[in-house]
């Protein structure tokens, strides 16, 4: 059936469909979409057990090209900035952006954004790139992948991560599909949760599984700063992601302010330059984070992005910054379509 719609969309994009759809929802202003990312993977783990969701080298290099043969690609840095000091975009605009700064930043997204020349926007979680601390969500992978479902029960791994009430999962399928099930679940349950909680659940998680089977902890490396000044020495622009990946959603106003600034004033001491953008870890409450735009404006950041999905103009709130995902494919009819709708419709 996918097939079917990909061909269907397809002959709608060749057909002309979705110009004639642009020429009727034209907005009235230029546009910036800000396209984001986390992690990469290679072209040969492509579709791997683990790697579901991460596009491959070769995908995110024909992202690029395509995105810079039909729109100005500019750092969300330049358009803030032209949007301050001129009022208005003076171009359709593209930028891209990545979260957390995995070290696939460094060794396949830097090489094809070099290839195409295009700028891109990373923003660290100070601590990790520290190695100070290791995101929950990667321990959690490293521990669900490392499950074996006779010796550790189903239900009791989902009673140690806090979850049972969720269905039971079909003992009757692969323990690999079994415990990819496991994880999507973890994963959109923990989110949103409190850190604390979200760290004693996946530690109860790890003490159970460690009396019963092997723990073999995976990689799955961050950037280093040597890396982060060579890129930000050839042009790629560095933002804030707070410290610790907090979700500032629960936290305080104290500890907010403390975890913005301080991944902000590392990494201005890193580089020797001034850090004007920041991302909200999980970005999706929006609502919760107008309290964060005092503390913004205090350290002098010009924007912040956020995950929510949208596009932006020049009355855009240049503290919650839309954001949107291409689709994994190399396409250029798929990515054409995605593009243009995302550019024309504003879902607010």
């Amino acid at each position: 059936m996918s097939i079917i719609r990909n061909l269907t969309k397809k002959a709608l994009y060749y057909g002309g469909y979705y110009d004639v759809l642009g020429r009727l929802n034209a907005p009235g202003e230029n546009r910036l979409l800000i396209i984001f990312y986390h992690n990469l993977v290679e072209d040969k783990d492509f579709g791997g057990a683990w790697n579901r969701g991460c596009p491959s080298r070769g995908h995110f290099d024909a992202h690029v090209k395509f995105i810079k043969a039909h729109y100005r690609v500019i750092s969300v840095e330049e358009a803030a900035k032209e949007i301050i000091n001129k009022g208005r975009l003076e171009m359709p605009s593209v930028a891209i952006t990545f979260d957390d700064g995995y070290a696939s930043m460094y060794s396949i997204a830097f090489p094809v954004l070099r290839k195409h020349d295009v700028p891109a926007t990373i923003y660290l979680p100070t601590d990790w790139i520290n190695r100070k601390m290791i995101p929950w969500w990667i321990t959690l992978k490293d521990l669900i992948r490392n499950i074996d479902f006779q010796k550790t029960g189903q239900r009791a791994a989902e009673d140690a991560l806090g979850m049972s009430q969720t269905p039971v999962i079909d003992p009757e399928l692969p323990q690999i599909r079994q415990r990819q099930i496991l994880l999507s679940r973890a994963e959109n349950f923990l989110r949103d949760l409190p850190d604390k909680v979200v760290r004693n659940s996946v530690n109860a998680l790890k003490d159970l599984i460690s009396k019963n089977d092997c723990f073999t902890p995976q990689d799955s490396d961050p950037l280093t700063w040597e890396q982060i000044r060579e890129m930000a020495q050839a042009g790629v622009c560095f933002g804030a992601h707070t410290c610790s990946h907090l979700n500032l959603k629960h936290a305080d106003l104290e500890l907010s302010e403390r975890e913005i600034a301080g991944s902000k004033r590392e990494i201005e001491e890193k580089l020797n330059t001034k850090i004007s953008g920041f991302a909200y870890p999980y970005g999706m409450d929006i609502d919760k984070y107008e309290k964060l735009k005092p503390i913004l404006k205090k350290y002098d950041f010009d924007y912040a992005t956020t995950a929510s999905y949208g596009n932006n103009d020049n009355k855009s709130d240049l503290y919650m910054l839309y954001r949107t995902t291409l689709p994994i494919t190399m396409s250029p009819a798929l990515l054409g379509r995605s593009l243009k709708l995302d550019y024309w419709f504003n879902p607010r």
